[in-house]
């Protein structure tokens, strides 16, 4: 039992006639969950407890039973008058540790790890810090329970100063994207942001309410994640996909490296070797329950789990794109343009959510639906042919040396479940009836919502979904399927042993000395490229390329063709040809016009639980562990089952 196991740092060792074994039949008498504490310590891999490796989920859950039956052991035998006996079974079991091979081996590496327990890489790994200090905890938490000399020696975690480092990069990013945003104000026809915004709140009463909301971030930034996601948001914050290796959109990070650069204005090659928790995860816009907009449904597929972020923890590494940010990278420049063709090939910087009205606009008037991009095409007059543009220079290759394999991972077939019975039909609806002539769809879809027809297909849909669940029921408690739940659970402790083996074996440990030489030739490689004659020459041509370009655009703007245009256009100027209709008006280059979508936001740098105000659920309540970490941190819960949310307690 972990108690032993303590007691052997403190005690010397002393002859006693009890074996281990029989010791573990008296504390498992005391209760048995002393001696599933015994048996579940055993199991703790001794580099966890050292700090030494990144704990799993599988050293979590251990961890967590055996606190669990320490507690659970402690409160039954004092209830039972038994904790003199227990104290007196403990010590004789600090003797017999030699007996346990397993025990013996945490024991010697507990006494002889080093007090801090350093970065395995030499720096912190994404959420290496976090499980690592969260395991930790959980051993401070189990020290709790047990007398001062059974208390396990402490392991120190340095603090990870990667953290302030890329939030301060994560805000120098939007800086920068603020800083290049600049120009393609006065090409647009208007000084500035001022002048922009001025003209956007004018444009119609609409637009000016629109405005204002958003100015006054009366708004929510939202990020969805599925309900799996509760037990390592507490303890790892929110990750991309590159640190987690899923994805409910494109996984596909190499891309996705390619598109944040573009969009960025970063070098392709310098954006991939950021460190991943610099790069953003995605998130969107949302309306406040109770505006009278409906919700977009194009993050729904993310999960039924709405966090929604504090506004004074974010706004300043805040970007977004009107619509998929995939969509908005073919705007973000080639090889026949100097920059982004517009406002569209940038992340934009929350600071100019002013930028969002011109998309919102037509959704929220025509539809009543809340920040989604519109897509109405655009018209009026063409600007003129602009001259070709000089061919930019390419870059000359990195020569990186070709990447380690890692070894074949362990296969273990998977159990076959039993075959599901046979389901009835579902009931089909019947006499649907037929939209009358101008009759809206929202009108129809109320009319045949009243019909008999609709109402009898109701009844006979609850009894269809009943007979459904009662056959799914005896299916699960069907011996065959038990059985198969047995099959299944062992088949998960069999994979989880040989995937701990594979990982500590000999052919991974050389991958992984492989793996670090690899990175150290790749950071050489390309610290020589940046320093070789090759690059510098590059560097040259293409500031030459790109002064020869800027040259020939401005002669084109001031172009007499050109020049024709933009009095054709200002004979449009000001006119609102209709709901989301910006031709020939100041708005037409401020819409994404062929953009559908939600306005997807993009969080730059670590973002974790802190940093959320409110949390809605739209599947399962939170509860146990996770609504006790939401309540810790003072987080607002909303029910987002019902339409409106409402606020949430637990009953």
């Amino acid at each position: 039992m972990v108690f032993a196991l303590l007691i052997a740092v403190a005690l010397p060792s002393h002859s006693f006639a009890a074996s281990c074994a029989e010791l573990f039949q008296r504390l498992q008498g005391i209760h048995p969950d002393l001696g599933t504490a015994f048996e579940e310590v055993q199991k703790l891999a001794p580099e966890v407890v050292t700090g030494q490796r990144i704990p799993r989920w599988k050293d979590f859950d251990q961890l967590d039973r055996i606190l669990h039956s320490v507690r659970a052991g402690k409160t039954s035998a004092g209830q039972a008058g038994k904790l003199k006996e227990l104290d007196a079974a403990l010590h004789e079991m600090a003797s017999s540790i030699d007996e346990n091979a397993s025990l013996a081996t945490l024991r010697d590496a507990v006494k002889t790890a080093p007090r801090t327990a350093r970065p395995s890489e030499g720096r912190y790994a994404p959420t290496e810090y976090a499980l690592k200090r969260q395991y930790q905890h959980l051993l401070w938490e189990l020290n709790k329970e047990l007398p001062q000399g059974l208390k396990i020696r402490s392991v120190r975690i340095p603090y990870d100063t990667r953290k302030p480092q890329l939030l301060a990069q994560a805000r120098q990013i939007v800086a920068n994207q603020e800083k290049r945003f600049e120009p393609y104000f006065p090409n647009s026809g208007f000084e500035d942001r001022d002048h922009l915004k001025t003209a956007i709140r004018s444009f119609s009463d609409d637009a000016r309410r629109l405005y204002d909301r958003l100015e006054a971030e009366q708004v929510e930034l939202a990020m969805n994640r599925p309900e799996e996601a509760r037990w390592w948001v507490p303890r790892v914050g929110f990750q991309n996909q590159r640190i987690t290796g899923t994805s409910k959109g494109s996984m596909d990070p190499e891309y996705r490296d390619e598109v944040e650069a573009a969009m960025s204005g970063a070098v392709g090659a310098k954006y991939a070797a950021l460190d991943a928790e610099l790069k953003p995860n995605y998130g969107y816009l949302k309306p406040p329950p109770g505006e009278g907009l409906k919700q977009s449904t194009a993050a729904d597929r993310y999960g039924k789990d709405i966090y929604i972020f504090k506004k004074a923890r974010v706004r300043d590494r805040l970007t977004w794109t009107a619509g998929d940010s995939f969509g908005p990278v073919s705007h973000a420049g080639g090889p026949d343009m100097p920059g982004p063709e517009s406002w569209q090939g940038f992340f934009i910087p929350w600071k100019d959510r002013a930028l969002m009205v011109p998309d919102m606009l037509p959704s929220v008037q025509e539809e009543r639906i809340g920040y989604i991009a519109g897509l109405v095409p655009r018209k009026g007059a063409i600007a003129p042919p602009m001259p070709p543009l000089p061919l930019e220079p390419e870059p000359p290759k990195v020569l990186y040396p070709p990447r380690p394999v890692a070894p074949p991972g362990p296969v273990l077939p998977e159990p076959i479940p039993p075959p599901m019975p046979k389901l009835p039909d579902p009931p089909v609806a019947e006499g649907l009836p037929i939209p009358g002539r101008g009759e809206s769809l929202s009108d129809f879809r109320t009319r045949y919502k009243e019909s008999d027809s609709y109402k009898r297909f109701q009844e006979r849909l609850i009894k269809y979904t009943r007979k459904v669940e009662r056959i799914d029921a005896q299916y699960r408690a069907s011996e065959d399927y038990q059985r198969y739940e047995a099959e299944l659970a062992e088949h998960r402790e069999k994979l989880a042993e040989l995937r701990d083996a594979y990982v500590t074996g000999d052919d991974y440990g050389r991958y992984r000395e492989q793996l670090e030489q690899y990175d150290l030739k790749s950071r050489r490689a390309y610290e020589d490229y940046l320093a070789s004659a090759e690059y510098k020459r590059y560097l040259e041509d293409h500031d030459r390329y790109l002064d020869e370009a800027r040259a020939i655009k401005m002669a084109y703007e001031k172009s007499a063709p050109y020049k024709k245009y933009l009095e054709e256009v200002e004979k449009f100027r000001g006119s609102y040809l209709g709901v989301g209709h910006y031709q020939g008006t100041s708005l037409e280059p401020f819409y994404s016009a062929g953009q559908p979508g939600y306005m997807e936001l993009q969080y730059w740098g670590p973002l974790g639980l802190d940093d959320v105000e409110i949390f809605e659920f739209r599947g399962q309540p939170p509860a146990e562990e996770f609504l006790r970490e939401l309540q810790k941190r003072g987080i607002k819960i909303r029910d987002g089952r019902v339409d409106p949310a409402v606020e949430w307690t637990p009953p």
